[in-house]
């Protein structure tokens, strides 16, 4: 069944358009407090989305072209903190920002390198939790590469109680098992140049990611889980050279990573309706 709308996605008009609500980080204030949309928000959104397309066309990604996006995403988020969620700025901001100020010395495969070990370490430790057996349940149920004959054994009784089964729960404590050992396997590789371990953590983590990608699970962004795989190897695979370590040649990168990847996750997790769970 097609959906009653056309085209079948609207986030993007829906931030083009004066008028639609949004949530503004200072509520009230003038010009930018407003809970709907007026030609600010929308002036700078479209700039933004100008600029980036920009950097998707230009011939080489550089700084000069990234810059703008720089600070606009920020901005946006001022103006209305759903668009900052939606643009995954924990995750494409934080690379964007070491690509922005670190680009001179390549500095920023290392920024991305550390961004993509602590996504894959919140990831693992959000999945700690009793309701994420029945997230895996749903999501194998509703995967069209998952055995016919084990999707019944995902219920404690099918159908009587849909409740998650042992063999759901065994299956998300190993899906959370494998996801923290990624970024473990990775910079271990990294510590003792060991070629063929970084390539076990490439396969792991393009196994891990592909799974959940080709099982169609519901809600699940499915282009980021290809992000993850593509940047994972162009990171881990293709520039062994660049070194966590490197970063403390820029301490103030470094802190601004730290506190992005590792303060505000750990603040989110003791005050989750203070902190984004994105974040």
């Amino acid at each position: 069944m097609n959906p009653p709308f056309d085209p079948s996605f609207g986030g993007y008009r829906h931030f083009a358009r004066p008028g639609t609500t949004k949530l503004p980080l200072f509520r009230g204030a003038p010009l930018i407090g407003g809970e709907t949309r007026n030609f600010l928000d929308v002036a700078l959104y479209v700039a933004n989305q100008l600029f980036l397309l920009r950097g998707l066309v230009g011939p080489e990604v550089t700084p000069a072209l990234l810059f703008p996006s720089f600070l606009l995403i920020p901005a946006l988020g001022v103006l209305d903190r759903t668009l900052f969620l939606v643009a995954r700025a924990e995750h494409y901001y934080v690379v964007l920002v070491c690509m922005t100020v670190a680009a001179a010395n390549d500095l920023w495969i290392a920024g991305a390198k550390l961004t993509w070990c602590f996504i894959w370490f919140w990831a693992a430790a959000s999945k700690l939790n009793s309701h994420f057996p029945s997230v895996i349940m749903f999501m194998m149920n509703n995967g069209p590469f998952f055995p016919h004959f084990l999707k019944k054994r995902l219920f404690a009784h099918f159908p009587d109680d849909l409740r998650a089964s042992r063999f759901a729960t065994l299956m998300a404590h190993f899906g959370a098992a494998s996801e923290a050992a990624i970024p473990v396997v990775l910079l271990t590789a990294a510590a003792t140049d060991n070629d063929l371990l970084r390539i076990a953590g490439c396969l792991l983590f393009t196994g891990f990611h592909g799974f959940i990608g080709i099982n169609n699970p519901n809600g699940m962004p499915v282009e980021w889980n290809i992000l993850m795989i593509y940047g994972g190897w162009f990171l881990f695979g293709f520039h062994p050279e660049a070194r966590l370590s490197d970063l403390t040649q820029m301490p103030l990168l470094l802190a601004a990573l730290l506190l992005s990847l590792a303060v505000v996750p750990t603040i989110g997790n003791f005050f989750p309706s203070k902190v984004s769970f994105l974040l």
